[in-house]
């Protein structure tokens, strides 16, 4: 996985325990000046003080759609910004899921 441009330092602690998935996120950017919102348009902000957290679960749901292949999922992200003159936090919530075609074998959701 390889930093954003904009991204000054990040971690990423990817924790599985079978059946379930989780990733988490923390990124530190100062200097960051916007954020991607929910339709990838850029969103202007100051400088942020705060760390980005960024908590995924996903969760199998390969019986779901009673096909041969298991690239089902369901994915939930939730990003976490802490304002500096509010002091409270905004949060962006995602979900995604995919199926699976005959020729396609996998296919995104959101």
């Amino acid at each position: 996985m390889e930093p954003s441009p904009w991204t000054n330092h990040w971690v990423t602690v990817p924790h599985r325990l079978p059946p379930l998935n989780f990733d988490l996120s923390l990124r530190y950017a100062r200097n960051e000046r916007s954020i991607r919102n929910l339709n990838n348009e850029n969103r202007p902000v100051g400088p942020q003080p705060f760390p980005v957290v960024t908590l995924g679960y996903k969760r199998g749901v390969s019986g779901l759609w009673a096909a041969d292949y298991d690239y089902r999922q369901l994915y939930l992200s939730v990003v976490h910004t802490k304002a500096k003159a509010l002091g409270i936090g905004t949060a962006d919530y995602r979900i995604f899921g995919g199926y699976s075609l005959d020729a396609v074998p996998y296919a995104l959701l959101r």
